[in-house]
């Protein structure tokens, strides 16, 4: 059998500093992804009735928050890791003191799965009235930011007790 070597044109010639340069080109960017408007409970819409969408920042915030607010495990479609426990962590039997430590925890632990989230810096958390807010400080490959989620405290069927 001839030595590869000697065969000459039989093998593409491949730069291999192109191809990770291309790979970190690719990563620098942020996914495209549709605004969610988690208030109307629909899709974010322009003028001409198409769907927004974004790369960046606000694209990031909208997976959080539906990162934050979708149940671990709760639906097939998504991994294990997919989703917060919050939820179930506001139900807990302790002081709000301990259950605003578990809910931080659940938060911090719900959005290091995305491959766009460098590192979780602060999560704070307080509680005013029925509803516990979190203020969280990341690092993300488009940037920092810091996003608020407010968490309304429930039942064990899921309706909201208490004025939120």
């Amino acid at each position: 059998m001839a030595d590869v070597e000697e065969q000459e044109g039989l093998l593409p010639e491949v730069d291999v500093d192109d191809v990770y340069a291309e790979e970190e080109t690719e990563q620098a960017g942020g996914m495209l992804t549709p605004l969610f408007d988690f208030e109307t409970g629909e899709f974010a819409k322009g003028s001409n009735d198409e769907i927004l969408v974004d790369d960046g920042i606000e694209g990031l915030k909208n997976v959080i928050s539906k990162m934050i607010l979708t149940p671990r495990d709760a639906y097939p479609i998504y991994s294990e890791d997919y989703g917060c426990e919050a939820k179930d962590d506001m139900r807990l039997d302790v002081s709000d003191d301990v259950k605003r430590l578990f809910i931080a925890d659940s938060l911090m632990d719900a959005i290091v799965y995305d491959d766009r989230i460098v590192s979780v810096d602060e999560v704070d958390v307080i509680k005013v009235d029925r509803r516990f807010e979190a203020t969280i400080d990341l690092n993300t490959i488009v940037g920092e930011t810091t996003t608020t989620e407010q968490l309304k405290e429930e039942g064990p069927d899921g309706e909201s007790i208490g004025s939120t």
